[in-house]
């Protein structure tokens, strides 16, 4: 089996895990916590995600650059990795500390809290803090271990780390059910999970440094391509994340708790495309070192048919029977206005999809600044936008801004990378895949949905079941028939048979 095959099998695994004890814990934390408390948890994710902007770049550096270093152990990348190190724990420490500066300036300004007290906040900020503090640096040994294409370790750690957390706080919340109590065993499985990266790390690669240090050579060799990705990580994250501090802001933190629920439940498929994607980068980085473009461009035309034919039928089923999966989920009292959000959420994920390779391709060639100028092109009228839709719509407002930020992205970003890079037409790209599969998820998810609503009364959980078996069977039979392509069926052996063709 290819090295490629295997990372895919190996990720896909470690997301499969970590999306299990996700869907078991989230009934627990909203109903025992309540969705006031659920949405200050969501909140943890925005928060870790906005501080990514720190790391200057580095992890995605490291990832291209231990996987372009042909020297023997991978010893030209030493002072990388020690440069590195220095800016992740320093970075670390001062998070740790800002945070809990300004916990009690942040509960008291920021919620709009109804059940929560100012106290309660303020208290789980500050843990909030230890957590993000402990995983921070989990970043930068991740970017290792994928730079090493040691994806089995690293979603070895994921899935250990993901048990040990989610599972364990699951028990917390059954015997103390209390938020404080809750955060104090994600930051002590923080620590914990930290522990596991450095010793793997350090396994896996021998020669991984131990002191710190700044070495001038080395930010001199990476210092562009690191601060493209610093400016463009800044604005991904201001994008992405900026609907959920404008409706932490803006709305009622119940709200904010819907929001997260639905947004939790669409980016399952963030979870498969990350998989995927996170693969498909050092193979495409080794790639281009060897100038082999023809190699790299035939990896990007395989992958992305799989990406959009696994993504596809799983967005259907959210966009069509996201009531019934919430509630059967939740509840139906926690599910209650989750379900438009949740649909719209879902196309804007989709749409993602459809060029989360495109920006691998830019990556691997060093070459970032084409998304940097995307994000700098659509970061205010986004802004603008999402406080103008969650200002009047809501929730659903704040996933419809989702919704246009990544068809925009598609327009923007498509055709220039495969003219220049690839040599790629982006008409037949827009063809088969994309709307070759938005045919047959039509063909295949429509007719059984509308026979569904057209019942006199309503349907019983058993019909709707029903009817998604019978999708499902249909998206795999008229897939085979429309041969989507030879490159599907070898991708589908590598990733449930584990046979591929190899490169």
């Amino acid at each position: 089996m290819s090295l490629v095959g295997r990372n895919i099998i190996a990720n896909l695994s470690g997301s499969v895990i970590v999306t299990i004890l996700t869907l078991a814990i989230t009934p627990a934390q909203i109903n025992i916590l309540g969705l006031e408390a659920y949405g200050i948890v969501g909140f943890i994710t925005t928060l870790q995600l906005a501080f990514t902007t720190l790391d200057l770049g580095l992890s995605s550096t490291l990832t291209r650059e231990l996987a372009a270093d042909t020297s023997k152990f991978k010893r030209a990348s030493g002072p990388l990795l020690r440069t590195a190190l220095t800016v992740y724990w320093s970075v670390a420490f001062a998070m740790g500390i800002l945070i809990t500066l300004c916990a009690g300036m942040v509960a008291n300004r920021w919620f709009n809290a109804s059940e929560l007290s100012d106290e309660t906040l303020e208290s789980s900020l500050q843990i909030i803090a230890f957590y993000l503090a402990l995983r921070w640096p989990v970043a930068l040994y991740s970017g290792v271990l994928s730079g090493l294409q040691r994806m089995d370790v690293l979603n070895l750690n994921k899935a250990v780390s993901a048990i040990v957390r989610l599972a364990g706080g699951l028990v917390v919340l059954v015997l103390w059910r209390s938020l404080e109590a809750f955060l104090l065993w994600t930051a002590f499985a923080a620590l914990l999970e930290l522990a596991l990266y450095i010793v793997t790390c350090h396994v896996v690669h021998p020669l991984m440094p131990i002191q710190l240090g700044l070495s001038r050579e080395a930010i001199k060799k990476v210092w562009r391509f690191s601060l493209s990705m610093t400016f463009l990580s800044f604005l991904a994250v201001l994008i992405v994340q900026f609907d959920r501090i404008v409706v932490s802001s803006q709305l009622s933190l119940t709200e904010l708790g819907t929001y997260n629920l639905a947004y939790t439940t669409a980016s399952g498929l963030a979870l498969i495309i990350g998989a995927i994607s996170a693969a498909i980068l050092p193979a495409f980085s080794a790639a281009q070192s060897r100038t082999d473009t023809a190699n790299l461009t035939l990896q990007y035309m395989k992958l992305d048919r799989v990406i959009l034919f696994v993504i596809t039928p799983v967005s259907m089923v959210l966009i069509l029977y996201g009531q019934l999966i919430l509630n059967l989920w939740v509840g139906e009292t926690s599910a209650n206005g989750a379900a438009l959000p949740l649909a719209l959420l879902t196309i804007g994920f989709w749409l993602s999809s459809t060029i989360v390779n495109i920006y691998n391709v830019a990556v691997a060639y060093g070459m970032p600044a084409r998304h940097l100028r995307a994000n700098l092109v659509l970061a205010l009228p986004y802004l603008m936008l999402l406080n103008f839709l969650v200002t009047n719509y809501g929730v659903s407002g704040a996933a419809s801004a989702w919704i246009v930020l990544n068809l925009a992205y598609v327009i923007i970003l498509a055709r220039p990378i495969h003219r220049q890079l690839l040599h790629v037409k982006t008409l037949n790209w827009l063809m088969n895949p994309v709307l070759k599969c938005c045919g047959l998820a039509l063909f295949s998810f429509g007719p059984p949905y509308l026979i569904l609503m057209a019942m006199p009364f309503e349907p019983a959980p058993l019909a709707s079941i029903a009817a998604l078996a019978v999708s499902g069977l249909l998206w795999i039979v008229t897939s085979y028939a429309a041969g989507l392509s030879r490159d599907i069926a070898s991708i589908i052996l590598l990733i449930f048979k584990s046979r591929i063709a190899r490169k």
